[in-house]
C-alpha cells in the first residue's frame, strides 16, 4: 500500500497547522510544505468540508486546525484523503472476493490481521505525536 501524495500533503499541512496554532494564509502553507498554492486549496477544501480545519475568509484570512492536535489521528486523515485504506479488496465492506469465500480464506486472514495492526496504529498515532516525535 502507498498513499497517494494529497494524502502525503494532508498530513504534512496538518502538522503545519498543528504546529503554529494560529491562523495560517494559504501562501504560507504552500511555502511551509512545498505544495503548489493551488494544490493547498484543493487539499484545504477537502479538510475543511470534513470539520478538521476552519476557514477565515478576508485580507488576514487563511487556515486554522479545529480541533487539539493530540485529538486529531493520521488514521482520520488517511481515511479520509484514501477514500478507503484497505489493503485487499476482499476487506471491503461487501467481502469481494474472486474466489468468491474470502471468510474462508486463509490469505484473507492474514490481510484481515494486518489490516487491524495497520488501523489500530494508525488510530492510536496523533498529530501531537508526530509533533513530539513520539511515534
Amino acid at each position: 500500500m502507498q498513499l497517494n501524495i494529497t494524502t502525503d500533503y494532508a498530513i504534512r499541512i496538518m502538522v503545519h497547522l498543528a504546529k503554529t496554532g494560529d491562523i495560517v494564509s494559504s501562501r504560507e502553507l504552500s511555502e511551509a510544505t512545498n505544495v503548489t498554492p493551488s494544490y493547498v486549496l484543493k487539499i484545504m477544501r477537502k479538510l475543511v468540508g470534513h470539520g478538521l480545519v476552519s476557514q477565515f475568509r478576508g485580507a488576514t484570512g487563511g487556515f486554522s486546525i479545529k480541533k487539539e492536535a493530540k485529538d486529531i489521528s493520521l488514521l482520520e486523515i488517511i481515511s479520509l484523503m484514501e477514500g478507503t485504506i484497505k489493503l485487499n479488496r476482499c476487506l471491503e465492506d461487501d467481502l469481494y472476493c474472486n474466489n468468491g469465500r474470502s471468510p474462508q480464506c486463509a490469505v484473507h486472514q492474514l490481510y484481515k490481521g494486518l489490516q487491524a495492526i495497520l488501523e489500530e496504529k494508525l488510530a492510536s498515532t496523533s498529530l501531537q505525536d508526530v509533533l513530539d516525535g513520539t511515534i
